[in-house]
Protein backbone atom coordinates (compact mmCIF):
# COMPACT_ATOMS: atom_id res chain seq x y z
CA UNK A 1 0.00 0.00 0.00
CA UNK A 2 1.28 3.42 -0.92
CA UNK A 3 2.16 5.50 2.12
CA UNK A 4 0.52 8.90 1.97
CA UNK A 5 1.56 11.81 4.13
CA UNK A 6 -1.24 14.06 5.35
CA UNK A 7 0.40 17.36 6.16
CA UNK A 8 -0.98 20.85 6.78
CA UNK A 9 -0.41 23.84 4.63
CA UNK A 10 3.30 24.84 4.52
CA UNK A 11 6.49 23.22 3.07
CA UNK A 12 10.21 23.32 2.71
CA UNK A 13 12.78 20.71 1.72
CA UNK A 14 12.05 17.06 2.38
CA UNK A 15 13.81 13.87 2.94
CA UNK A 16 13.15 10.22 3.43
CA UNK A 17 15.50 9.33 6.27
CA UNK A 18 16.39 5.79 5.28
CA UNK A 19 16.65 6.69 1.61
CA UNK A 20 18.97 9.65 2.11
CA UNK A 21 21.12 7.91 4.71
CA UNK A 22 21.67 5.21 2.13
CA UNK A 23 22.90 7.96 -0.21
CA UNK A 24 25.48 9.10 2.40
CA UNK A 25 23.49 12.23 3.21
CA UNK A 26 22.35 13.38 6.59
CA UNK A 27 18.73 14.16 7.41
CA UNK A 28 18.88 16.86 10.04
CA UNK A 29 15.22 17.51 10.68
CA UNK A 30 11.75 16.71 9.35
CA UNK A 31 9.50 19.67 8.61
CA UNK A 32 5.83 19.96 7.87
CA UNK A 33 4.23 22.83 6.00
CA UNK A 34 1.58 23.74 2.66
CA UNK A 35 -1.60 22.84 0.77
CA UNK A 36 -2.94 22.67 -2.81
CA UNK A 37 -4.09 24.40 -5.95
CA UNK A 38 -6.47 22.99 -8.54
CA UNK A 39 -5.55 20.10 -10.81
CA UNK A 40 -6.61 18.67 -14.12
CA UNK A 41 -6.35 15.06 -15.27
CA UNK A 42 -3.64 13.82 -17.61
CA UNK A 43 -2.99 17.33 -18.96
CA UNK A 44 -1.68 18.29 -15.54
CA UNK A 45 -2.35 21.49 -13.69
CA UNK A 46 -0.54 22.76 -10.63
CA UNK A 47 -0.70 21.72 -7.00
CA UNK A 48 1.15 22.43 -3.83
CA UNK A 49 3.25 19.62 -2.50
CA UNK A 50 5.09 19.21 0.78
CA UNK A 51 8.72 18.75 1.63
CA UNK A 52 11.10 18.10 4.50
CA UNK A 53 14.51 19.67 5.00
CA UNK A 54 17.48 17.66 3.73
CA UNK A 55 21.10 18.68 3.54
CA UNK A 56 24.53 17.20 3.05
CA UNK A 57 26.62 16.74 6.18
CA UNK A 58 28.79 19.80 5.61
CA UNK A 59 30.05 22.57 7.90
CA UNK A 60 28.47 25.97 7.47
CA UNK A 61 28.43 29.30 9.22
CA UNK A 62 25.57 29.72 11.65
CA UNK A 63 23.76 32.77 12.90
CA UNK A 64 20.36 32.24 14.49
CA UNK A 65 19.74 35.98 14.71
CA UNK A 66 17.77 36.25 11.51
CA UNK A 67 16.67 39.86 11.16
CA UNK A 68 14.03 39.42 8.46
CA UNK A 69 11.22 41.81 9.51
CA UNK A 70 8.27 39.53 8.69
CA UNK A 71 9.78 36.30 9.98
CA UNK A 72 7.48 36.22 13.03
CA UNK A 73 4.47 36.37 10.72
CA UNK A 74 5.50 33.14 9.03
CA UNK A 75 3.70 30.78 11.38
CA UNK A 76 4.96 27.80 9.42
CA UNK A 77 8.46 28.25 10.83
CA UNK A 78 7.08 27.98 14.36
CA UNK A 79 4.81 25.08 13.43
CA UNK A 80 7.72 23.10 12.04
CA UNK A 81 10.15 23.99 14.85
CA UNK A 82 12.52 25.33 12.21
CA UNK A 83 14.37 27.61 14.60
CA UNK A 84 14.94 24.73 17.00
CA UNK A 85 16.38 22.70 14.14
CA UNK A 86 18.70 25.53 13.13
CA UNK A 87 19.90 25.91 16.72
CA UNK A 88 20.35 22.20 17.27
CA UNK A 89 22.33 21.53 14.11
CA UNK A 90 24.08 24.91 13.91
CA UNK A 91 23.23 25.20 10.23
CA UNK A 92 20.88 27.23 8.07
CA UNK A 93 21.35 25.12 4.96
CA UNK A 94 23.84 24.92 2.13
CA UNK A 95 23.88 26.32 -1.38
CA UNK A 96 25.44 23.04 -2.43
CA UNK A 97 21.94 21.56 -2.10
CA UNK A 98 19.99 22.15 -5.31
CA UNK A 99 16.20 22.02 -5.31
CA UNK A 100 14.44 22.00 -8.68
CA UNK A 101 11.11 23.81 -8.38
CA UNK A 102 8.92 22.51 -11.23
CA UNK A 103 6.10 25.00 -11.11
CA UNK A 104 4.79 28.23 -12.65
CA UNK A 105 8.19 29.92 -12.74
CA UNK A 106 10.00 32.05 -10.18
CA UNK A 107 10.41 35.81 -9.89
CA UNK A 108 14.19 35.73 -10.25
CA UNK A 109 14.46 39.44 -9.39
CA UNK A 110 12.68 39.00 -6.06
CA UNK A 111 14.95 40.53 -3.38
CA UNK A 112 14.29 37.64 -0.99
CA UNK A 113 15.02 34.94 -3.58
CA UNK A 114 17.67 36.16 -6.01
CA UNK A 115 20.64 35.27 -3.79
CA UNK A 116 19.40 31.68 -3.41
CA UNK A 117 18.88 30.98 -7.10
CA UNK A 118 20.74 28.10 -8.70
CA UNK A 119 23.22 29.44 -11.24
CA UNK A 120 24.40 27.72 -14.39
CA UNK A 121 27.96 29.00 -14.18
CA UNK A 122 29.04 27.84 -17.63
CA UNK A 123 26.21 29.79 -19.23
CA UNK A 124 26.68 32.87 -17.04
CA UNK A 125 30.38 32.98 -17.93
CA UNK A 126 29.76 32.16 -21.58
CA UNK A 127 28.51 34.10 -24.58
CA UNK A 128 24.89 35.26 -24.92
CA UNK A 129 22.96 33.31 -27.52
CA UNK A 130 25.32 30.34 -27.29
CA UNK A 131 24.67 26.97 -25.66
CA UNK A 132 27.91 27.12 -23.69
CA UNK A 133 27.34 23.91 -21.72
CA UNK A 134 26.00 21.96 -24.73
CA UNK A 135 22.88 20.74 -22.94
CA UNK A 136 20.47 21.82 -25.65
CA UNK A 137 19.29 24.97 -23.85
CA UNK A 138 20.68 28.39 -24.75
CA UNK A 139 21.37 30.81 -21.89
CA UNK A 140 19.63 28.70 -19.25
CA UNK A 141 21.15 30.84 -16.51
CA UNK A 142 18.77 29.92 -13.67
CA UNK A 143 16.65 27.17 -15.21
CA UNK A 144 14.28 26.94 -18.18
CA UNK A 145 10.79 27.83 -19.35
CA UNK A 146 9.38 24.64 -20.90
CA UNK A 147 6.10 26.35 -21.78
CA UNK A 148 7.63 28.90 -24.16
CA UNK A 149 10.92 27.04 -24.65
CA UNK A 150 13.13 29.92 -23.58
CA UNK A 151 14.87 31.27 -20.50
CA UNK A 152 12.06 33.65 -19.48
CA UNK A 153 11.15 32.40 -16.00
CA UNK A 154 8.50 35.05 -15.30
CA UNK A 155 5.83 33.75 -12.94
CA UNK A 156 2.42 34.79 -14.31
CA UNK A 157 0.60 32.84 -11.61
CA UNK A 158 2.58 33.46 -8.43
CA UNK A 159 2.47 29.88 -7.22
CA UNK A 160 6.06 28.99 -8.09
CA UNK A 161 7.44 32.12 -6.43
CA UNK A 162 5.39 31.34 -3.32
CA UNK A 163 6.73 27.79 -3.18
CA UNK A 164 10.29 28.97 -3.75
CA UNK A 165 9.95 31.41 -0.86
CA UNK A 166 8.66 28.75 1.50
CA UNK A 167 11.52 26.47 0.58
CA UNK A 168 14.35 28.95 0.47
CA UNK A 169 13.70 32.65 0.95
CA UNK A 170 17.05 34.13 1.99
CA UNK A 171 17.41 34.35 5.75
CA UNK A 172 19.17 37.08 7.69
CA UNK A 173 19.15 39.69 4.92
CA UNK A 174 16.74 42.06 6.64
CA UNK A 175 14.13 41.58 3.90
CA UNK A 176 10.70 39.95 4.14
CA UNK A 177 10.74 36.42 5.52
CA UNK A 178 13.03 33.41 5.74
CA UNK A 179 12.51 30.06 4.10
CA UNK A 180 12.85 26.82 6.02
CA UNK A 181 16.16 26.44 4.23
CA UNK A 182 17.55 30.01 4.36
CA UNK A 183 20.57 28.88 2.33
CA UNK A 184 19.89 26.66 -0.65
CA UNK A 185 20.01 26.77 -4.46
CA UNK A 186 16.63 27.01 -6.19
CA UNK A 187 16.43 25.88 -9.82
CA UNK A 188 13.47 27.42 -11.65
CA UNK A 189 11.77 25.02 -14.09
CA UNK A 190 8.55 26.42 -15.52
CA UNK A 191 6.09 23.81 -16.78
CA UNK A 192 2.78 25.68 -16.40
CA UNK A 193 1.51 29.12 -17.34
CA UNK A 194 -2.18 30.08 -17.08
CA UNK A 195 -1.71 32.61 -19.89
CA UNK A 196 -0.24 30.11 -22.36
CA UNK A 197 -2.38 28.80 -25.21
CA UNK A 198 -2.22 25.17 -26.32
CA UNK A 199 -0.75 23.95 -23.05
CA UNK A 200 0.94 20.56 -22.91
CA UNK A 201 1.66 20.34 -19.22
CA UNK A 202 2.58 16.65 -19.20
CA UNK A 203 5.18 17.06 -21.95
CA UNK A 204 6.55 20.11 -20.15
CA UNK A 205 6.72 18.11 -16.93
CA UNK A 206 8.67 15.30 -18.58
CA UNK A 207 11.15 17.73 -20.10
CA UNK A 208 11.57 19.56 -16.79
CA UNK A 209 12.18 16.31 -14.93
CA UNK A 210 14.84 15.28 -17.43
CA UNK A 211 16.54 18.67 -17.17
CA UNK A 212 16.67 18.48 -13.37
CA UNK A 213 17.96 14.90 -13.39
CA UNK A 214 20.62 15.68 -15.99
CA UNK A 215 21.78 18.62 -13.86
CA UNK A 216 22.15 16.33 -10.84
CA UNK A 217 19.84 18.13 -8.42
CA UNK A 218 19.29 16.80 -4.90
CA UNK A 219 15.54 17.36 -4.63
CA UNK A 220 12.73 17.88 -7.15
CA UNK A 221 9.59 19.60 -5.91
CA UNK A 222 6.72 19.10 -8.38
CA UNK A 223 3.46 20.89 -7.70
CA UNK A 224 1.36 19.13 -10.32
CA UNK A 225 -0.03 15.78 -11.29
CA UNK A 226 -2.75 13.91 -13.10
CA UNK A 227 -5.05 10.90 -12.90
CA UNK A 228 -3.27 8.97 -15.66
CA UNK A 229 0.27 7.55 -15.44
CA UNK A 230 2.83 8.40 -18.09
CA UNK A 231 5.45 5.82 -19.17
CA UNK A 232 7.92 8.59 -20.04
CA UNK A 233 7.42 10.28 -16.68
CA UNK A 234 7.69 6.99 -14.80
CA UNK A 235 10.95 6.16 -16.56
CA UNK A 236 12.44 9.46 -15.41
CA UNK A 237 11.26 8.97 -11.84
CA UNK A 238 12.98 5.59 -11.89
CA UNK A 239 16.17 7.24 -13.15
CA UNK A 240 15.94 9.80 -10.35
CA UNK A 241 15.59 6.91 -7.90
CA UNK A 242 18.77 5.28 -9.20
CA UNK A 243 20.63 8.57 -8.85
CA UNK A 244 19.44 9.25 -5.30
CA UNK A 245 17.23 12.22 -6.16
CA UNK A 246 14.26 12.82 -3.89
CA UNK A 247 10.91 13.59 -5.56
CA UNK A 248 8.28 15.58 -3.67
CA UNK A 249 4.96 15.22 -5.47
CA UNK A 250 1.45 16.52 -4.84
CA UNK A 251 -1.18 13.84 -4.19
CA UNK A 252 -4.01 15.83 -5.75
CA UNK A 253 -7.18 17.57 -4.63
CA UNK A 254 -9.65 14.91 -5.68
CA UNK A 255 -10.51 13.96 -2.08
CA UNK A 256 -10.22 10.28 -2.96
CA UNK A 257 -8.15 7.35 -1.74
CA UNK A 258 -5.03 7.34 -3.91
CA UNK A 259 -4.57 3.62 -3.24
CA UNK A 260 -7.75 3.13 -5.28
CA UNK A 261 -7.66 6.12 -7.61
CA UNK A 262 -4.04 6.84 -8.49
CA UNK A 263 -2.57 10.29 -8.91
CA UNK A 264 0.74 10.63 -10.73
CA UNK A 265 3.66 11.02 -10.29
CA UNK A 266 2.85 10.80 -6.57
CA UNK A 267 1.58 7.22 -6.89
CA UNK A 268 4.45 5.63 -8.80
CA UNK A 269 5.85 2.84 -6.65
CA UNK A 270 9.35 4.16 -5.94
CA UNK A 271 10.72 4.88 -2.48
CA UNK A 272 12.29 8.18 -3.51
CA UNK A 273 8.82 9.73 -3.82
CA UNK A 274 7.16 11.53 -0.96
CA UNK A 275 3.46 11.85 -1.75
CA UNK A 276 1.83 14.81 -0.06
CA UNK A 277 -1.68 16.14 0.38
CA UNK A 278 -3.30 18.72 2.61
Amino acid sequence: MKKLLFIPIFIALIGSCSFFQAQNKKVTHDFVDLGSLGSSSVSRSTELGTMKRVEKNMPNEFDIRLVDPAIKQKWGLALTDSRKAWERHKVLGSRDIVVAVIDTGIDIAHPDLKDNLWKNKRELKGKPGVDDDNNGYVDDYYGWNFVSNNNDLKDNHGHGTHIAGIIGAVGGNGIGISGVAPRVSLMALKYYDPKAAGRNNLMNTVRALKYAIDQGVDVINYSGGGLEPSPAEKKLIEEAHRKGILIVAAAGNEKSNSDIHGYYPADYDFNNIISVTA
